[in-house]
């Protein structure tokens, strides 16, 4: 007995030798044991209070397996005796658990979890109730924190934040584990009320630790204020295929994406509100392999643009490419009409293959050399261009870096026209070579594109076909929504550059000109334009609002020959002009120091013309010219054109004599000056009329000789006095003379003329009064001027009409 008392007494001993050295006999055995349930694991730090019959206390835990960091502080556990015995616990609850990655995640490559399904490793807890008042999981990319509890057999719950190295603020996290089959899992934004995204998962049967198949189904309701304040919605259904080598996405419909989207701040003339729709073709298959740092991708994924009442327009962008090279698809686009301002493009075309891959900068967008942009015509106020294409012979590369910005390698790109009309200038079938030089986007900042034309031989053909060679350069840059541009156009002879800024809706530059008018001359379209040789220079602003304006001034200096008329030499216009291409006002003066008709010179003309939509304004401020050894001038006058024309015509000192030298063949000669006022009036569809002229000589009155013959010398037998008549008109002085003159649109001019004055060798140089009255249908009013030449046939005509009616007339007559 007493023995046996010795022996209790040693075991308590022993026992209580155990719990006072359990603190510093357990760690070693929790090692030997992690050594072998969690190969790679080891304890770094651990601290145990003394246990109880019913639960151990650990002040702190630290566990690290080289990549990976878990520290539990205040770790309780409960248990039974029975329990224990069999391998589990009651109850684990653990203060704080925080998890740590020991390496930098963005270079390692994907690996896969083994594929457990939840009821197999909720079967597998070595306790019936895991709480966890404060998980901390945390990497370069991501942070997670949050509330567990987990019940073996029945499911669990986890509430808690998620935040992104991405995102300015963390979003909520909630799951829900229901029978280890079936999970939800439900995100929202707290900073934007109404986001939220929905998961539901359901673990189908089978071998988990082979094969874990998944049905899944994500709905989601969106905003990203900062790129759009519209919310996305939609809804993916796809089924996990999990094996311990790859993990496939196979998805099923329906599964697409909806995000209407504001483009009214794009600038692109396009309906305020359009939808972007993203649909996943069925059976679509997204394959992920351990190793790989990008998925494989088996279908389609399309990005369409629909925009609301113009069902023919279409803007896809697809996605059949996923690899370790990147994204890859096509954007296809399909515009019937699309409006830029004042310009109207017309069946717009694109079919562009694409691919994006990551770079140690950011991400690299490429444009495929098989791409193509074409377009059926674009209209732009008088520029109209027909079908072209866009074409590229080296994929175009676009850098998309940090903070979101886009910017384009140089490249040169290929326009194939079919032909390009200015009004009546045109250009033919041409390739242009189209150098890029900059393109640059960033956030809430506007595009900036530098994009020059080289050097072209580019033939001009003008109005009638005739071919001008021209080389053409331009020079277009856009930078901080601010457009600018230059452009340079030369012939042999002719020179013109225009250089202008787009600002929102305005649009203004400078134009400047030095043209040859013979390039010119075929666009006047004038035959009967023998010759045109000279300058024409503009130098002025130019506007688009939204049509043509200009204003500004220029010089023209100009010979050449109308079919019938002497030629000119000489003359020069100054003129001045502001408006657009249908209404403005044309300011001239113009001199000609000679013209060789009717011994003109000194001509000036001063005036102005206003174009209306229908009809001209126009006011002739000056027009006068030294002609016959005289002076004419046109009193002030304006009118509207079409439009009834009345003015009038002075005629000042002009020589007799130089009126008779424009016919040298004529019989009649003669001396003095004579001045006169011809009011007219001109009427579109009757004619030219001159009603109540008159022209008298002036000073001490001239001379007038008729040396031919009048053609009644026989009727002398029977009238004597006309030997009379025919001596006084051989050498007549007049001292003065005086005409009216009437001219009817239909050509009738009637002339009366009083001639008064003497004849020394006729009856002692007696005076005579003489009178005649001549009528002659003419086209034109300077015609009257050649009245002198027919002066013999006249004269006859009208005297023997006289003598054949009336008695032959007195001496005094």
């Amino acid at each position: 007995m007493q023995r046996l008392g010795y022996a209790a007494l040693g075991l308590i001993f022993v026992l209580l030798g155990l719990y006072l050295t359990l603190p510093t006999t357990l760690p070693p055995l929790l090692d030997a044991w992690l050594q072998r349930a969690m190969p790679g694991w080891e304890i770094k730090g651990i601290k145990v209070n003394h246990p109880d019959l019913q639960h151990w206390y650990l002040d702190y835990l630290v566990l690290e397996n080289g990549e990976t960091r878990l520290t539990l502080n205040e770790v309780g556990i409960t248990y039974a005796p029975p329990t224990l015995a069999q391998g589990y616990v009651e109850d684990v609850h653990v203060g704080s658990l925080q998890v740590e990655s020991l390496s930098d995640t963005s270079d390692s490559t994907t690996t896969l979890v083994p594929p457990i399904a939840p009821r197999d490793w909720l079967s597998q807890l070595p306790t019936n109730h895991l709480r966890i008042d404060t998980l901390d999981v945390t990497n370069d990319k991501a942070r997670l924190q949050g509330k567990l509890n987990l019940d073996a057999g029945i499911g669990g719950t986890f509430e808690g934040d998620i935040n992104l190295s991405s995102m300015e603020a963390p979003l909520h996290l909630g799951l829900t584990l229901i029978d280890g089959d079936n999970a939800e899992v439900q995100l929202t934004d707290p900073q934007q009320i109404g986001n939220n995204a929905n998961l539901a998962l359901h673990w189908q049967p089978g071998d988990s630790g082979q094969q874990l198949i998944i049905d899944t189904t994500l709905k989601l309701h969106w905003v990203m204020p900062e790129l759009n304040p519209e919310p996305m919605d939609g809804q993916l259904n796809a089924q996990l295929t999990l094996t311990p080598n790859n993990l496939a996405i196979v998805f099923a419909s329906p599964s697409s994406l909806e995000w209407p989207f504001d483009t009214s701040s794009l600038g692109l003339e396009l309906p305020p509100r359009t939808y972007l729709n993203a649909q996943i073709s069925p059976n679509t298959e997204i394959q992920w392999q351990p190793g790989q740092p990008y998925p494989r991708l088996n279908g389609d994924i399309n990005v369409q643009a629909q925009l609301p009442n113009q069902q023919d327009t279409q803007f896809i962008a697809s996605i059949d490419e996923v690899s370790e090279k990147g994204l890859g698809g096509t954007l296809l686009a399909s515009f019937p009409q699309w409006q830029l301002g004042s310009t109207w493009l017309q069946g717009v075309r694109a079919a562009i293959p694409w691919q994006l891959k990551s770079t140690p900068d950011g991400y690299l967008l490429s444009l495929e050399d098989s791409g193509q942009l074409s377009m059926d015509k674009l209209s732009s106020g008088a520029i109209t261009s027909q079908a072209s294409k866009l074409s590229w012979s080296e994929p175009l590369q676009l850098q998309w870096g940090p903070g979101q910005s886009l910017s384009m390698v140089p490249a040169t790109l290929t326009l194939a026209n079919q032909g390009i009309h200015l009004g009546q200038i045109g250009v033919a079938e041409h390739h242009w070579p189209l150098r890029l030089r900059q393109l640059r986007w960033q956030p809430d900042t506007p595009l900036s594109l530098n994009l020059t034309l080289p050097d072209q031989s580019v033939p001009l053909t003008l109005k009638g076909g005739t071919t001008l060679s021209t080389t053409l350069s331009a020079d277009y840059l856009s930078v901080n929504d601010q457009q600018s541009y230059h452009l340079n156009l030369a012939t042999a002879q002719s020179t013109a550059s225009a250089a202008g800024t787009i600002n929102g809706s305005s649009h203004q530059g400078k134009l400047r000109a030095d043209l040859e008018l013979n390039e010119l001359k075929p666009l006047l379209g004038r035959a009967e334009l023998h010759q045109l040789n000279g300058q024409l220079s503009w130098v002025g602003d130019y506007s688009f609002a939204p049509d043509l304006a200009l204003n500004g001034r220029g010089q023209i200096k100009s010979s050449g020959e109308w079919s019938g008329y002497p030629a000119w030499q000489g003359l020069t216009a100054n003129y001045t002009y502001k408006g657009n291409v249908d209404a403005g006002t044309l300011g001239f003066n113009a001199r000609l120091p000679a013209y060789d008709l009717l011994a003109t010179s000194n001509v000036y003309a001063q005036g102005s013309l206003s174009l209306q939509p229908e009809r001209y304004h126009v006011v002739i401020e000056q027009l006068s010219a030294d002609l016959l050894h005289g002076s004419a001038r046109l009193n002030p006058m304006e009118f509207d054109w079409p439009g009834s024309i009345t003015g009038e015509l002075n005629l000042n000192q002009l020589s007799l004599q130089a009126m008779l030298a424009t016919h040298p063949s004529s019989p009649v000669q003669g001396s003095g000056r004579v001045t006169g006022l011809l009011p007219f009036r001109y009427t579109p569809g009757t004619g030219l009329a001159i009603k109540a002229g008159n022209l008298s000589s002036t000073g001490d009155g001239g001379q007038l000789s008729y040396q031919g013959e009048l053609g009644f010398e026989k009727l002398q037998q029977t009238y004597p006095q006309l030997g009379s008549v025919s001596t006084l008109l051989k050498d007549f002085r007049y001292d003065s003379m005086d005409a009216s003159v009437d001219y009817q649109p239909d050509g009738s001019l009637v002339l009366g003329t009083h001639l008064s004055g003497r004849n020394p060798d006729f009856e002692d140089g007696r005076l005579v009064n003489f009178n005649i009255n001549i009528e002659e249908n003419l086209l034109q009013l300077l015609r009257s001027l050649q009245m002198t030449g027919k002066l013999d046939t006249v004269l006859g005509d009208r005297i023997r009409e006289s003598l054949g009616e009336s008695p032959p007339p007195s001496a005094s007559q």
